[in-house]
């Protein structure tokens, strides 16, 4: 994500700017509003949170709100002393009560354009009067040039105008790239792009991040539970490590990005990124794109990505704290955030701090987990650190530059006691998580409206699981996974179509993996290292074949984006993907979307390099083939595969927007996806080694006899030199059978569905009322998990989706207080987890937000520019629905489904917030 300066003019939804050229954008979007802008009636009230900031960031709030246009000089951007604005009032009462008593003033033109400057001498208000009295676009152009230019005289002034009406697209920066596509100011209105903002984030109460994902509904749980897991192809990651997991594709599947860029994995074993350590504080918004990209982003973009957008423009100070926790048992929960920041004329920079404690949740504390062997935790103790900084600095009018950099550390402590032959085994597993990074970077003007960025980032994502019981002491597994990225991109427009700038974007990227891990026990000290180089690049063509220039009734637009990517891998190959997005709107309420595309997911290091073996196994464990009275011993190879190519997917979608005019604040929106996963890494005995020689078929070339010519290859392999199990003393000649349990490419995934979402926004005088709902439903969610075996339908089925999931809210917004009602649902589905189908009821929730805003007029400073709020998650205690796992030994007596329910029951939170 290109990280800028601050605004210096801004227009319309407030889009930030460049400098010099800015200038020209800003009077072209004035020209434009005069001209052909219907004004909207001064008596329309909105209501209005402006904490006391500068002028840019205050403007910029006050415009997204009202959806106006404004001018003002850009070195006025990082200006303070003007005043709070909370509460409900048409757009000229909030801009009197903005500038009251300050050196500013500021109105309304007949037009519709907001306009301020100083109110210091007479002269600058004559200047603000040219803008209000402008009627011809000469006229209009001079007026703003001497606003913006005061000391400028009549033959500058003219020169200006010359310049814009010669070239009036010249150098004009829109600096806004949403996730999707690489090109600025283009939204891929194709793909199905979901926007969590920062005002969702606050209405809804939750504390950190995988709270927030977890009622998302085309997610399954993002971990809350921190012992539970799903399925082995499905599954999460390590206990206290939270990934994402879109439409129980797995959480490798889904592309994780902060600003806009990669950061390191974690997460030991499965190599996924932590969400749990990014502060929900100190986040802006979360672009959700449930699409594959991987022609924009590369891998793991399968299932789509998640961009976790933070905080960046922010003057002056903001203080939180949170306390809460359930209400049955001695789970809490404590977060403490601060933040400082400072926005001026060429730049800023804002600091974040987040500190965040829960206590475990003892299985005792809940009568469905009452049977778990003591002591077992639901969820695991938590205690994390994080900080997060990030400036911009324009240098010169064309060259800025900017950076960031964050560090978390989590540190995670769960009681688990288990069953196994010998009895039960409690242990307790430690994990300690850290990462950090940082990323320097520069961005310039072509010309010709192009722009240039060029970027360096390093990460790096540690973790130390360590678990201590009465039978294995002192086992720890350590992994780092260090992260460099360069990337190097131009982007801007590359002819005229009759609908507009067709824009084109092309890059290159390298990025450098590094990966070390220690095993560490009594009995075993194992390393592995693992390294890889990767080069690519990218292109991306925009065409809007119908746009405002050519739209006839029936087409109001019609655009195309291509995009395609090349990957090169130093250790498994390489990969091309294509991805088509077209977009048609017949009318300006209606538009029609689809997008078709093929993705990829690069085998992590230790499927690729990890140590492998034989195992001799006696045949008495397995069942015998068809007619025979015994199996024959086998020797087993498993472990890592250097031969794994990627995982790859295709996707399309179809779907649609709907706002009609008539019925202003309804928006209705639906998108059918359909998702092929194929050549999945997983190991082929997973699905049951018992069964071996019964579904001998299923198995393919996996198993191989004696007559095979590959069989005394494999045995000159792996037997006796590379055996690392042999407990019974089997000799060569006792083996009738060799089955290669590596990990190979051979599962695939097939679902479809249909995601969709409804939301209403009624104003009032009596207060503006939201009503929303959100859902998934999902047709078809099958899995082969052999070579040749046949695919088996597991939704609705434990561990994995549910077919429909609903999240509807219902909102109620007056003056300076907020009520906020939220309904969660899940269908009813099965389980086999004792062996026998049994039916699971469905869950439904409630969650409830109540927030007050003090403002500083009404409240003094002591009290004024704070907010409070009061949380209730799962308002009437509702239980998750009942599995028996009474049989199941990994979740003894843990009686729910951790993928598609948590335990947690009731919880209130009480979170203070005041801005200085």
């Amino acid at each position: 994500m290109w990280n800028s300066s601050p605004a210096r003019l801004t227009t319309g939804n407030s889009i930030r700017l460049r400098p010099r050229v800015v200038f020209y954008a800003g009077l072209l979007t004035c020209v434009f509003a005069t001209l052909n802008a219907h004004a909207e009636s001064p008596e329309k009230r909105y209501d209005f949170h402006i904490e006391e900031q500068a002028l840019g960031a205050a403007i910029t709030a006050l415009v997204q709100r009202t959806d106006k246009n404004v001018l003002f000089p850009y070195e006025l951007a990082g200006e303070t002393g003007l005043n709070p604005v909370i509460g409900r009032y048409t757009i000229e009462e909030a801009l009197e009560v903005l500038l009251r008593n300050t050196r500013f003033s500021g109105g309304l033109s007949e037009n519709g354009v907001l306009f301020i400057t100083l109110s210091e001498t007479e002269e600058q208000k004559d200047r603000g009067d040219q803008v209000t009295r402008g009627s011809s676009k000469k006229g209009l152009l001079a007026g703003v040039a001497a606003l913006l230019f005061g000391g400028a005289n009549a033959q500058e002034t003219e020169q200006i105008i010359t310049d814009i009406e010669a070239d009036p697209h010249d150098e004009v920066l829109d600096e806004i790239v949403v996730t999707g596509t690489n090109i600025r100011g283009v939204e891929n209105l194709a793909s199905p792009l979901t926007v969590i903002t920062r005002e969702d984030i606050d209405r809804q109460g939750f504390a950190t991040t995988q709270q927030l994902l977890r009622n998302v509904p085309q997610f399954l749980d993002a971990g809350e539970n921190g012992s539970v897991t799903a399925s082995s192809v499905n599954g999460s990651a390590a206990t206290g490590t939270v990934g994402v997991n879109v439409r129980g594709l797995g959480v490798g599947a889904t592309l994780t990005l902060v600003n806009g860029r990669r950061v390191a994995a974690g997460g030991g074993l499965r190599q996924v990124v932590d969400v749990s350590l990014i502060p929900l504080s100190a986040v802006e918004r979360v672009e959700v794109l449930t699409d594959g990209a991987s022609a924009i982003y590369g891998t793991d973009a399968i299932a789509g990505v998640v961009n976790f957008i933070l905080r960046e423009d922010f003057d002056g100070a903001q203080t939180s704290f949170r306390f809460g926790g359930v209400t049955e048992g001695s789970s809490q929960e404590y977060q403490v955030g601060q933040t400082l920041g400072r926005t001026w004329g060429s730049g800023n920079v804002l600091a974040s701090y987040e500190y965040y404690r829960r206590n475990a949740l003892d299985t005792r504390a809940r009568e469905f987990t009452e049977e778990a062997p003591d002591p077992s935790d639901i969820v695991p103790q938590t205690e994390r650190h994080s900080v997060f900084v990030t400036g911009n600095r324009d240098l010169s009018d064309t060259i800025s530059v900017f950076g960031n950099g964050f560090f978390a550390v989590r540190d995670t402590d769960i009681n688990v006691t288990s069953a196994s032959a010998v009895g039960l085994l409690p242990s307790i597993n430690l994990n300690q998580a850290e990462q950090y990074g940082a990323t320097l970077g520069a961005a310039a003007s072509l010309g010709a409206n192009w722009r240039a960025e060029f970027a360096g980032s390093y990460s790096s994502s540690r973790s130390d699981n360590f678990s201590d019981s009465e039978v294995n002491e002192n086992i720890r597994f350590e992994s780092d996974l260090e992260l460099s990225v360069v990337d190097i991109q131009a982007d801007g427009p590359l002819f005229s179509l009759s609908g507009g700038d067709a824009k084109l974007a092309i890059g290159a990227q390298y990025r450098s993996e590094r990966f070390e891990s220690n095993t560490l026990s009594d009995a075993v000290q194992q390393a592995f290292r693992g390294e890889r180089d990767v080069y690519a690049l990218f292109g991306e063509l925009y065409a809007p074949i119908v746009g405002e220039s050519n739209r006839r009734p029936g087409v109001h637009a019609l655009d195309l984006i291509v995009a395609g990517r090349f990957e090169d891998y130093s250790d498994f190959g390489s990969s091309v993907d294509p991805k088509v997005s077209l977009r048609y709107a017949p009318t300006n309420s209606l538009n029609f979307r689809g997008t078709y595309g093929t993705s990829f997911r690069a085998p992590n290091f230790i499927t690729l390099g990890g140590s492998f073996g034989g195992i001799a196994l006696p045949g008495i464990f397995l069942l015998p083939p068809p007619g025979q009275a015994a199996a024959p011993n086998i020797l087993l190879v498993d472990g890592a595969n250097p031969d794994l190519g990627p995982e790859q997917s295709r996707a399309w979608t179809l779907g649609f927007d709907y706002a009609p005019t008539r019925l202003d604040g309804l928006t209705v929106k639906a998108t059918y996806f359909d998702i092929r996963f194929e050549d999945r890494i997983a190991r082929p005995g997973a699905t049951g080694l018992r069964t071996l020689f019964p579904n001998r078929d299923s198995f393919g070339p996996l198993l191989v006899l004696p007559a095979d010519p590959n069989f005394a290859l494999l045995m000159d392999e792996f037997f006796p030199t590379e055996v690392r199990f042999n407990p019974f003393g089997l000799a060569p000649e006792d083996i009738g059978a060799v089955f290669d349990d590596r990990v190979q490419n051979i599962a695939s995934t097939d679902v479809s569905g249909l995601d969709f979402a409804a939301d209403y926004l009624l104003e009032t005088d009596a207060g503006d009322f939201q009503l929303g709902l959100s859902g998934s439903y999902l047709f078809r969610f099958s899995q082969r998990n052999l070579p040749a075996g046949d695919p088996v339908d597991t939704l609705n089925l434990e561990n994995n989706p549910v077919d429909l999931r609903l999240r509807g809210n219902l909102g109620w917004i007056f003056d300076s207080a907020a009520v906020s009602v939220f309904i969660n649902y899940v269908d009813s589905y099965r389980s086999d987890a004792t062996g026998v189908i049994q039916a699971v009821d469905s869950w439904t929730t409630a969650d409830l937000n109540l927030t007050y805003r003090f403002s500083r007029e009404r409240y003094g400073s002591a009290f004024g520019d704070a907010r409070a709020s009061l949380s209730i998650i799962n308002v009437l205690n509702e239980d998750p629905p009942f599995v028996d796992r009474t049989n199941n030994f990994s979740n003894s007596g843990q009686n729910f489904d951790g993928a598609n329910a948590n335990a947690l029951g009731r919880v209130v939170t009480l979170q203070l917030e005041k801005s200085f």
